[in-house]
């Protein structure tokens, strides 16, 4: 992690760090009904046009990582990707895989349930899960 970025005191709770891209760190939202990831550009930023073109690019291209990353590993029905940043200011992306049959489909997932927490041994198949899988 970049030596001056400080992550979110509220992403810091809701998550679990997984891997360090280039721009982004990405996290695991500590959410059991959905394989969630958070990715959040290590610079001091509320909005994607405060990132320089080039970290826009990179942005993107880490995105579809992540994306790419989740639908190996879970074989979701559906990729959502989201920024809001109402609540938490500091720039992130939320990429999360959807199911059918999940509890709020075909809506989205933002606070709309209460949240449950993955248990220790949850959290540890879920990173496993995603470190089977072939990382572009």
């Amino acid at each position: 992690m970049k030596e001056n970025f400080k992550l979110h005191y509220q992403l810091e709770a809701d998550s679990i760090p997984l891997r360090i891209f280039d721009l982004c760190i990405v996290r695991l939202i500590n959410e059991k009904h959905w394989p969630w990831l958070v990715l959040v550009p290590q610079r001091d930023i509320k909005e994607i046009d405060d990132l320089s073109i080039e970290d826009q690019h990179k942005l993107i291209g880490e995105i579809t990582k992540a994306s790419h990353w989740l639908r190996t590993a879970f074989y979701p029905d559906k990729i959502n990707v989201g920024s809001m940043g109402n609540i938490v200011t500091q720039f992130h992306v939320h990429v999360v895989a959807r199911y059918k049959n999940d509890p709020l489909w075909p809506m989205p997932v933002w606070r709309a349930l209460p949240p449950v927490r993955l248990t220790q041994q949850e959290i540890q198949e879920r990173i496993d899960q995603l470190t089977k899988v072939e990382f572009l």
